[in-house]
C-alpha cells in the first residue's frame, strides 16, 4: 500500500498547501475534481455520439457486405458493434444525466469515466481477439490509447494504468491468436505511441493542475486583496471624517457653531472671482449684543453662553435662505454677516429680521430683554483691501448705534 501511495504522490500534482495556507486541504481537492469532471464530460459529451455513428456505420458496411459482396462476416463481429452503440449510448445517456448538476456530481462523472475507459480497453480487446487483421487490430488499439489518455484529462496513476493495461492485452492476445506477423517493429512502434500518449496525457494533466491551483491562488489571494481593499477604504472614511471633524473644529467656533475669526480671515484673503465679476454690492453687518457684561456678571456665564447660542441660532435661521452668505462669531458677543452679493434692500430687511429677533429670544431665567447694536455697511468691492474696510466701516457704523441708544440699525453707504 505505501507504494502504491508513493506512485501516486510522484505521478500526480501535490499542491504544497502548507505553504499557502489559503484552504483547507478538501477545497483544492473539490476543485481539481469539479474543473476535471468539466473538461472530461466535455469530451465524452462530443466523442461519445461519434462512436454511436461509427457503431452504427460498421454495422450497416458489415451487413451491405455479407449480403452484397459475398464475402461473410463473422456474426460476432455484428455483436461487438451493437455493443459498441449500446455501451456509447448507455454512458452518453448517463453523462447527460449528471452534467445537469456537475459540482454535486463530479465525483460520479469521474468514476463513469474511467469505467467507461476500462470498458472501451476490454472493448478493442474483443475486437482483436475476433478480427484476423493484424493492421486493423493495431490501428484500433494505437487510436483506442490516443483518444483515451488524450481527450479525456485522467489522473495519470489511471491513464498509465490504462496504457500498459492495454499493451498488456494486446500482447496477449497477439501471442496466443498465433498472428505470427506481429513484429518487433509492430511492437516497437506500439511502444513508442504508447510511451507519448503517456507523456503528453501526464503533461496535460500537471499543467491543468497548475491551472487550477493557480486560479485557486488568485481567487483567494483576490478575496484577501478584498477584505485589505475594504478595511482601507474604511480607514480612508474614517480619516477623512476626522478630517473633516478636525477641520469644523479649526474653522468653527466651538461655542456657538458658527465660523470663527480664523476662517473670516482666510475668506477675505482668498475670494472668488465670481465675487469680483458680481454686478451686486457685497455687505458686512456687525452685530454686538448690548449690556452682554452686565449679564455675565449679574446672572453668570453660563447664562451668557445661552444669550450666544440663542443669538447664533437667530442668525443662522435669517439667513439660510440667502445664497453667498456666511455667518461668523468674530469673538466675545460680536458677530457678522457676510453677505457676498446682495441688493440693498434685501440686505435692509436681513438687518431688521435679525434685530427684531434677537429682541425676541425668550431664555429661562434671563431677566431682561436681548438686544444688539448692528452695523450695517453695503458697497460694491474691487479687491480684498475693501473688504478689511468694509468690515472697519461696518464697526464703526455699530457703535454709532450703540452710542445713539443702543437696538437699533447704523446702515453706512459709500
Amino acid at each position: 500500500m505505501r507504494y502504491i501511495d508513493e506512485l501516486k504522490a510522484f505521478l500526480a500534482f501535490d499542491v504544497d498547501k502548507a505553504e499557502r495556507k489559503l484552504w483547507k486541504e478538501e477545497d483544492i481537492q473539490d476543485a481539481f475534481r469539479e474543473e476535471f469532471a468539466t473538461k472530461n464530460i466535455g469530451s465524452a459529451l462530443s466523442l461519445l455520439p461519434l462512436a454511436c455513428f461509427l457503431a452504427i456505420v460498421l454495422m450497416a458496411a458489415s451487413y451491405l457486405v455479407s449480403h452484397f459482396g459475398g464475402e461473410e462476416i463473422p456474426p460476432l463481429l455484428m455483436i461487438v458493434y451493437a455493443v459498441l452503440l449500446v455501451m456509447s449510448a448507455v454512458f452518453n445517456s448517463v453523462l447527460r444525466i449528471l452534467d445537469k448538476d456537475i459540482k454535486k456530481n463530479s465525483k460520479k462523472i469521474l468514476t463513469t469515466l474511467y469505467v467507461m475507459a476500462a470498458l472501451y480497453m476490454l472493448w478493442v480487446s474483443a475486437l482483436a481477439d475476433i478480427s484476423g487483421n493484424v493492421k486493423m487490430v493495431i490501428i484500433v488499439y494505437a487510436a483506442a490509447i490516443i483518444i483515451v489518455t488524450q481527450a479525456l484529462y485522467l489522473n495519470p496513476i489511471y491513464s498509465t494504468a490504462y496504457v500498459v493495461l492495454s499493451m498488456v492485452l494486446f500482447s496477449v492476445k497477439s501471442l496466443f491468436s498465433g498472428m505470427e506477423q506481429f513484429s518487433y517493429d509492430v511492437s516497437i512502434g506500439i511502444i513508442i505511441i504508447s510511451l507519448i500518449s503517456c507523456i503528453v496525457s501526464y503533461t496535460r494533466y500537471q499543467n491543468r493542475c497548475k491551472a487550477i491551483y493557480n486560479k485557486k491562488i488568485i481567487v483567494c489571494q483576490n478575496e484577501q486583496l478584498g477584505i485589505v481593499i475594504k478595511e482601507l477604504q474604511e480607514k480612508k472614511t474614517e480619516l477623512e471624517n476626522l478630517n473633516k471633524k478636525l477641520e469644523n473644529a479649526y474653522v468653527s467656533d466651538r461655542l456657538t457653531g458658527l465660523y470663527n475669526r480664523w476662517y473670516w480671515d482666510e475668506t477675505i484673503a482668498d475670494p472668488s472671482k465670481e465675487f469680483f465679476e458680481s454686478d451686486k454690492p457685497c455687505a458686512i453687518m456687525m452685530l454686538d449684543l448690548d449690556n452682554f457684561k452686565n449679564i455675565n456678571d449679574t446672572m453668570g456665564h453660563a447664562m451668557g453662553d445661552k444669550c450666544l447660542v440663542k443669538t447664533a441660532e437667530v442668525l443662522r435661521a435669517a439667513t439660510k435662505d440667502i445664497e453667498n452668505c456666511d455667518v461668523f462669531r468674530m469673538g466675545g458677543e460680536e458677530f457678522v454677516v457676510w453677505c457676498r452679493a446682495i441688493e440693498k434692500p434685501e440686505a435692509v430687511k436681513l438687518a431688521n429680521t435679525v434685530l427684531k429677533d434677537i429682541s425676541n429670544i425668550k431664555i429661562d431665567g434671563l431677566n431682561t430683554m436681548l438686544t444688539a447694536s448692528i452695523g450695517l455697511h453695503i458697497q460694491k468691492a474691487e479687491s480684498e483691501k475693501d473688504i478689511e474696510s468694509f468690515l472697519i466701516e461696518a464697526d464703526k457704523a455699530m457703535y454709532e448705534s450703540k452710542n445713539s441708544g443702543k437696538n437699533r440699525i447704523t446702515i453706512s453707504l459709500p
